[in-house]
């Protein structure tokens, strides 16, 4: 078995990338955030190296952006926001 290689794309350990078994196999991504206390592990869906890094780039920014507005790097489901609004109605 291989050993994985991973490349800290901005030299911060904020983005981690790497690519599972061979050539072939899409990137995957590990995305850490200022502000957020977990981290996201996203796949870039592209086995090339330069596509991937700035699909790489482009999910940070939304997750950034995302962890500023909403406080969370994880998404909200529709029942989740659904089952806060009918909470707050009872009141």
């Amino acid at each position: 078995m291989e050993k994985q290689k991973y490349e800290d794309i901005r030299g911060d350990g904020r983005l981690m990338l790497w690519q599972r078994g061979g050539p072939d196999q899409n990137f995957s991504v590990r995305i850490t955030v200022p502000g957020s206390k977990s981290y996201r592990r996203l796949s870039t869906k592209t086995s090339d190296l330069k596509e991937a890094i700035k699909v790489a780039l482009a999910l940070y920014d939304d997750l950034y952006h995302q962890v500023r507005t909403t406080g969370s790097i994880h998404s909200k489901t529709y029942s989740d926001v659904f089952e806060k609004w009918w909470r707050s109605k009872e009141k």
